[in-house]
This record gives structure tokens, sequence and C-alpha cells, in this order.
């Protein structure tokens, strides 16, 4: 009965972050001028993030569906795969900002390019990224003080709770798969590569040669840039935090004399779990809804919002 209540839940929270990345598409207003030396850049950096995309997807649904079986125990490499899709996917957005040419143009322009990363940051999406990534360590720390070791010796796969039957024997109950430090450890160290690779990536951004004259235009591009590369930290911790606490939701809502708490932290896990499901059709159609560049005769550039 319940799953009839959350699988409407979760689909209404996956329409709500597709409408909600559509409605906030972005656009730049560009003079006629630059127009056209910024769109083929544009163009070359979007068809090169789109093949990192297709290629992360590609990687993570072969990994989860059990390609890497032969690695680490069961479902520890299925685990980590949207991190390591999300490796593939930034590998392949550091690549495509390697690509930028420097605008040709008569006056040098390179003190106009933005050396700092906090300058090219959007300040939203870093926030986002940042939540997300906190949620997932969070939800692996209580996964992991939670846990138990299985039937099989495995630490960290099962949660065990102890009661007192009629007789006034202790009994113990097993009930897993639990994601604990079984899990979390590939989880945790997978992220940790990717948060490492978005960090040399954001770096990259900000040094990368001019692409027009304009400050503003040009800023607004590495910002772009910086986007994708946050949006893409946010999928995977997102993507990663929907099974993790689904399964914890199952495993504390069907606990056997379960602890006085253990209800409540059951409908936290499953309420979270719903805004990472909204978290990852957001950042998922984020990245496929491309901000779009206008030629206007007579506007300065300027982001606009909400199309």
């Amino acid at each position: 009965m319940a799953g009839l209540l959350v699988l409407p839940l979760a689909l209404l929270a996956l329409v709500a972050g597709v409408v909600v990345a559509v409605l906030r598409r972005q656009s730049l207003v560009v003079p006629p001028a630059a127009h056209d030396e910024v769109a083929r850049t544009h163009r070359r950096l979007v068809l090169l993030r789109l093949g990192a995309l297709v290629a992360a997807a590609v990687t993570g649904v072969a990994v989860t569906s059990g390609a890497g079986g032969g690695l680490g125990g069961p479902g520890q490499v299925a685990s980590a795969g949207p991190a390591l899709a999300a490796l593939v996917f930034l590998a392949g957005c550091c690549l495509a900002e390697l690509t930028v040419r420097r605008a040709a143009t008569r006056v040098r322009t390179a003190s106009l390019a933005p050396r700092s990363v906090l300058e090219v940051l959007p300040r939203a999406h870093a926030r986002t990224a940042a939540v997300a990534l906190g949620a997932v360590a969070a939800t692996l720390a209580l996964g992991t003080a939670l846990g138990d070791a299985d039937d099989l010796g495995r630490a960290g796969r099962a949660l065990a709770t102890r009661c007192v039957d009629a007789s006034g024997l202790e009994v113990s109950h097993l009930r897993g798969p639990w994601p604990g430090s079984f899990y979390a450890l590939p989880v945790a160290a997978a992220l940790t590569l990717a948060a490492l690779l978005a960090a040399v990536t954001l770096v990259v951004v900000a040094r990368r040669p001019v692409v027009s004259q304009d400050r503003a235009l040009d800023a607004a591009m590495r910002r772009w840039s910086a986007r994708d590369v946050l949006l893409g930290l946010t999928l995977a911790s997102c993507v990663t935090l929907v099974p993790v606490l689904v399964l914890m939701t199952a495993g504390l809502a069907g606990a056997s004399c379960r602890p006085t708490g253990y209800g409540a932290l059951a409908l936290l896990c499953g309420a979270l779990a719903l805004a990472a499901c909204f978290g990852t059709a957001w950042a998922a159609s984020s990245l496929l809804v491309r901000p779009a560049l206008v030629a206007m005769p007579t506007a300065q550039p300027r982001e606009v919002a909400g199309r």
C-alpha cells in the first residue's frame, strides 16, 4: 500500500524537477559583432559536453547493471556507479574546456579573463552541489553508524535489531541489504574523486583563453561552463541518494521490534528520497536544456533567466 503512495509522489517529484529546469532556462543577449565567434565556441562546448554526458550515462548503466560484477563484493561497484559516471562526465568537461581557443582580436585581452574560480562560480549551483554532497555524506554516515555485519560476516551490510521474546530470551533480527560501510566506502571514495576532478575543471574554466573582448560576455560563458560542472556533481549525488534512501526507508520501516525513533527516521528518509528524485530530474534536465545565445543589435550582454 505504501508503494502505491510513494510511486506517484516520486513521479510528481521527477516531473516538478523537469518543469523547474525548463522554466529557468537561461539565455544571453550578445552584440552581433561577437555573436558568430562566440556561437562557434559555445556550439563546440555544448556538443563535447553532450558527448561526455552520453558517455557518462553509458558508463553508469553498464556499472549498475553488473558489468563490474567481478570487482568488489555484491553491489559495491554498482553502488558507486553514479559517481563513476560523474568522473567520466567531468573528465569530458575538462577536455572540452582545453579545446577553447583565444578570440582573434587586435587588442591583447588576457587581462580581461577572470583568473579566480570564485569569479566564475554560479553561487546558487555551488550551494546546491554542496548541499547534495553533504546529504550524501550525512546519509552514508548514518547508514554506517546503524549498520551491522550480515549473516556472512560482511560489515555494514545489514540492519540488526534486538528484542526480548515471550520466554525472556534476547532475539536478534537482521535485515538487508543495508547501506552501511560495505557500500559507503566505495561510494565515498568515488564521489571524493569526482569532487576533486570538478575542482580541477573549475580551475581550467577560470583560466581558459578569452572567447570575447567583452568581459561580461566572456564571464557569462565561463559561468555556463562552471554551471555544468556543478550540475554533474549534483546529479551524481542525487542519483546516489535515491536508492540509498529507499533502502534505508525500507529497512527502518520493516525492522522487527524496531527501537523508538526508527519510524520517524524512516519517514524522514522517505521524504529525502523524494527530494533526491526532484534533484535528479532538475539536474539532468538542466544539463539537457541548454542556455541559448541571442544576437541583439543594441543590447548589452546580460543574462536572462526564465524565458
